[in-house]
């Protein structure tokens, strides 16, 4: 076997979940150890097969006026931050959200992103408790600007999180590898895809506030913002 080989075979054996942690974690340091005897810097098809890769479709409801956007955008902000890649399709009364990912990564982003809606409907009513509005737009888009903060700080505490793990060079590759597949297989799916501006803006001081108010609350205490707990229907 050409030592490449060898060096994807344990790539692969390092990500794969069927592996025990150890398993995976001498898998990681062998491809590594050969990588750096034999000065090799980096695989172009270090990917694993293809079909590793999957789809997933979440469904958002609400208008464009609601809280939908910025649940989008959070969801988008998530999956990028977990190596997965988000397209959206937006209709009237909601948005179909398409995301290519390694099944693990998908497991992942789904269980955070349910955990994140209800912990940011807690943090956010928490948040207007005593807080006064000129008017209801200013209160709406305050609630707005929240959400997409406290999804930017779950989305940092998560590549933090993976900055932590990832240290060596294989598992650099490894990472890399699961986003250029999920890349791949949305423009194969979705040739004509471009990437869109958000119309979302925020004018006066205190909307600005509340996009930094939920980006401190979504970094938050990593005991108090898990991934656990019961799952929630997406919605608005």
């Amino acid at each position: 076997m050409k030592i490449e080989d060898q060096i994807r075979h344990f790539l692969r054996l390092a990500e794969d979940p069927g592996a025990s942690a150890s398993e995976r974690e001498v898998a990681a340091v062998r491809a590594e150890k050969l990588m750096a005897k034999y000065r090799i810097e980096s695989l172009p098809d270090v990917d694993s097969p293809r079909e590793d890769v999957q789809l997933i479709r979440v469904n958002i409801e609400g208008t464009n006026g609601s809280m939908r956007p910025a649940q989008v955008l959070g969801l988008a902000t998530l999956a990028e931050a977990l190596s997965c890649v988000a397209v959206e399709r937006s209709f009237p009364r909601a948005s179909l959200v398409m995301i290519a990912g390694a099944a693990g990564d998908l497991a992942l982003l789904t269980e955070l992103f349910n955990s994140a809606l209800v912990q940011c409907k807690v943090s956010l009513k928490e948040a207007l408790h005593g807080r006064h509005f000129r008017s209801q737009s200013e209160r709406f888009h305050f609630r707005r600007s929240y959400t997409l903060g406290f999804f930017h700080g779950v989305a940092n505490r998560v590549r933090e999180a993976m900055k932590n793990e990832v240290l060596g060079t294989s598992k650099e590759l490894v990472v890399v590898g699961r986003a250029s597949r999920a890349e791949r297989h949305i423009a194969e799916l979705f040739p004509k895809t471009r990437e869109g501006r958000t119309r979302m803006k925020f004018y006066r001081d205190e909307v600005s506030q509340g996009e930094w108010d939920g980006y401190r609350s979504g970094v938050g205490d990593p005991s108090r913002q898990g991934v656990g707990g019961d799952r929630a229907a997406i919605g608005r």
